[in-house]
């Protein structure tokens, strides 16, 4: 075949039947979350403007990614986001189940 396709490899996603139940909290604040890296690639500075744009504060964000240094740096850079995101650096497999069991609702950039 002579069809030349770029692909990208995406790691599988997390096995439902291995999360932990989701841990309720009080308040009207809605938690989300996101799991992975802040490359050109995934474009997730496109979420973080939605974010950004967002006149009400009662929610959290919290990025799970291997690169703390490098979120921390393109969080910055958005005036609105600094006191709603919360940047983690999950090294197991238990750490991401229970980041993700603390959220409301997962992001995820295609």
């Amino acid at each position: 075949s002579d069809v030349k396709i770029k692909t990208f490899i995406c790691p599988p996603a997390i096995d439902p039947q291995v999360m932990h139940e989701n841990l309720h909290h009080e308040g009207e604040e809605k938690r989300f979350f996101y799991a992975g890296t802040l490359d050109k690639l995934r474009e997730f500075e496109t979420v973080l403007e939605a974010f950004n744009e967002l006149e009400k504060s009662n929610w959290k964000l919290t990025i799970s990614t291997k690169d703390p240094e490098y979120a921390k740096t393109v969080i910055s850079s958005y005036s609105n986001l600094e006191n709603n995101v919360d940047i983690q650096n999950a090294k197991t497999k238990q750490e991401l189940l229970n980041l993700i069991a603390q959220s409301d609702i997962g992001v995820s950039i295609l």
